[in-house]
């Protein structure tokens, strides 16, 4: 009885620290991701935005004004992945400016559908001015 107690208690010990270390590196990634996305908005005039999804050319100076700095942050802060997109209509969002370097850079324009709650927080950022940091989740690949 005593071995089954205390093989319980080292168990639900172990499920707690667990948690605890998990939710601690979560809390870190989030200010870290928090951090980059909004220093990223703080620099991309609104105006520019809508003419780079107007124009859909990345090599233009306009796009590359925007989207080297946004590249650099890829590289030295080593996230995954740092875009914006916009809102069209139901799930569906098209990404803009994209520092994603290689085969999952998307294309300006490039349509893809949220997962189901994600569209909410994006338009909280077009409304209220907010930010918005979706969860950690795997996305299925997306088509342009």
């Amino acid at each position: 009885m005593i071995l089954t107690a205390m093989a319980t208690i080292t168990a639900v010990q172990g499920v707690l620290t667990y948690q605890h270390v998990y939710d601690r590196i979560q809390d870190g990634f989030d200010r870290k991701l928090l951090a980059i996305s909004t220093v990223t908005a703080a620099f991309i005039d609104g105006d520019d935005h809508r003419k780079i999804m107007e124009q859909k050319d990345e090599t233009s100076p306009l796009y590359l004004r925007y989207c080297e700095p946004m590249r650099r942050i890829v590289k030295e802060k080593d996230v995954s992945f740092l875009y914006t997109q916009i809102p069209t209509g139901g799930n569906n969002i098209a990404y803009g400016l994209d520092g994603t370097v290689g085969k999952n850079h998307s294309a300006v324009g490039s349509t893809d559908v949220a997962p189901p709650g994600e569209v909410d927080g994006i338009v909280a950022v077009y409304q209220k001015g907010t930010t918005y940091l979706t969860g950690l989740r795997a996305w299925e690949l997306w088509e342009s």
